[in-house]
């Protein structure tokens, strides 16, 4: 009984982890698109780059970027 909970508890598991993975592709690949759209932008002849963005310093969290 214990050990199929577990087995359970293990799948359910994966299959979040499968999730996050796939929606983490589905955003890398809507940044890539709205970078490739912005790259080929051009505002009265002058082509529009996109700017990197700045490191946030609102909330602290032990880390510096």
């Amino acid at each position: 009984m214990r050990a199929a909970h577990i087995a359970k508890r293990k799948s359910l598991k994966k299959g979040a982890a499968n999730r996050l993975g796939v929606s983490l592709d589905a955003l890398g690949w809507v940044d890539g698109q709205l970078i490739f759209l912005a790259s080929n932008t051009t505002v009265d002849g002058i082509p529009v780059v996109p700017k990197p963005p700045k490191p946030t310093t609102s909330h602290k969290h032990g880390r510096h970027f």
